[in-house]
């Protein structure tokens, strides 16, 4: 099926799903400029044809912005058509908050609808994306997903950014935030303060306890800075956008598990003992998706990142 988008034919990929993945995702408004396509919580999957990050844009006087395209080329072609049928305005760039793919690899469908695309990513990003990380993430999603992101190929940023940046698109401009090793060692976060929102990326999730995360103590600032914006709208790499209760939130999560770890670390304990400990102190947020699945990870791993700062 050929599509028309803000002036450029696209060749629209027909997928083995029983219905088109803009009626699976639709769009919801959040202000009078930004807009999100929920990504459904859990793991990717060919039921859910590995989309599982929130995929946003934002309507500038130039063009169409886009947060985090997506998994995959058809989850990109999947935001096109939700953007052609609220404005006829191009997109004219696109940001991508980190490495992991399930957040970047839909640059596809944008590049090959505009080759001159800006595409704006963290330096670190750049470099690991030049460094085959990005057919990583395609080998490991058509796995998880029984092949659903075939046909899908690394595009990875084309402008270096970093914290201190302002990208101005328009009559929007976007501040970059960066406050170092975080859930990775390139997240960044964009805000726009005319807007009063903040898209976060990974740095905060909303019902979801994600399996990796590098960098605990650094992620616990990162959130911090995010509270310091002040936004009246926060939009997680998962889950609902809100208000800075839903940061509070996830906050709490951190710094609970991390200083339950530390606790008993400095008790003697090994991370399969202090285990049932954080599990009781966050019995919170016990209801969130993946929970059982990646608590004993998130607990090895705090206890790994406490272990190497004892030997500093």
């Amino acid at each position: 099926m050929i599509i028309q988008v803000a002036g450029l034919l696209l060749l629209y990929t027909s997928t083995v799903y029983s219905q088109p993945l803009e009626q699976k995702f639709p769009v919801t408004k959040l202000t009078d400029r930004v807009y999100i396509i929920y990504a459904p919580l859990g793991i990717p999957s060919k039921e859910n044809a590995g989309f599982r990050s929130n995929v946003s844009f934002v309507l500038t006087s130039q063009g169409v912005v886009v947060i985090d395209p997506g998994s995959s080329v058809h989850v990109g072609r999947m935001v096109l058509k939700h953007i052609s049928a609220i404005t006829s305005q191009p997109v004219i760039a696109v940001f991508n908050t980190h490495i992991h793919g399930d957040h970047w690899l839909g640059n596809q469908a944008f590049f090959e609808a505009n080759p001159k695309l800006a595409i704006y990513g963290h330096k670190n990003m750049i470099t690991q994306a030049q460094q085959g990380r990005g057919e990583h993430w395609i080998k490991l999603l058509n796995k998880m997903t029984d092949g659903a992101i075939t046909g899908t190929r690394p595009v990875p940023p084309n402008h270096a950014i970093t914290h201190g940046d302002t990208i101005t698109i328009g009559d929007v401009g976007f501040h970059v935030l960066h406050s170092g090793n975080a859930h990775t060692d390139n997240d960044i976060m964009l805000h726009i303060p005319q807007q009063q929102v903040l898209f976060c990326g990974d740095l905060v999730r909303n019902g979801l306890i994600g399996g990796e995360n590098k960098y605990y103590l650094g992620s616990i600032l990162a959130i911090n800075q995010a509270m310091a914006t002040n936004s009246k709208i926060y939009i997680p790499g998962n889950g609902k956008a809100g208000g800075q209760e839903i940061v509070e939130q996830y906050r709490r999560l951190m710094v609970t598990l991390y200083r339950t770890v530390e606790e008993y670390y400095n008790k003697g304990m090994e991370d399969f003992e202090i285990k049932s400990k954080v599990i009781e102190k966050l019995s919170p947020y016990r209801s969130w998706v993946q929970f059982s699945e990646n608590i004993g990870r998130l607990v090895n791993q705090v206890y790994l990142e406490i272990e190497s700062r004892a030997f500093e």
